[in-house]
């Protein structure tokens, strides 16, 4: 007879801990799928931004020299040594987009040819308020016209 209360007491756990698992999962995914917005302004609005573009190198280092909307630069080559190599000035080196949900300032985005960029620009749509800009040609084009990186 005990052994049958232990046994039912070890299917109630089951079921509960079934039942937690699964709250547990239903709220990561509305959690990753629905991002959370917030008040703040970004030069978008109060609104998540919608779009990206493209902008030669010396469109990019004219938004990098404006003082009106503070810009983050972010290398997303996939391997931190190209960064090491050599990147544009005050830029960072991430290849995490959900780094920059929330956002607010405007992001400009780059790689070694593009093809990078737009993808991590397009995983950034809905989910940051500043405008979303990326390198068009990359740090190769950047570099053809003759403007400076660090180490």
């Amino acid at each position: 007879m005990e052994e049958q209360q232990t046994t039912g007491k070890e299917k109630k756990f089951q079921v509960i801990l079934i039942i937690v698992l699964v709250l547990i999962s239903i709220s990561a995914i509305v959690w990753l799928t629905f991002p959370s917005g917030t008040t703040e302004q970004g030069s978008t609005g109060s609104v998540y931004t919608t779009t990206y573009s493209g902008i030669s190198p010396s469109q990019c280092s004219e938004l990098m020299s404006s003082t009106e909307n503070p810009i983050a630069i972010v290398d997303v080559r996939e391997c931190e040594c190209n960064y090491n190599a050599g990147h544009i000035t005050n830029a960072i080196w991430n290849i995490n987009p959900r780094s920059f949900y929330n956002v607010t300032k405007d992001l400009l985005i780059y790689d070694n040819t593009g093809s990078l960029s737009i993808e991590f620009c397009e995983s950034l749509i809905g989910h940051t308020y500043g405008a979303v800009y990326y390198l068009e040609g990359g740090i190769d084009a950047w570099r053809d016209a003759n403007y400076p990186t660090v180490k």
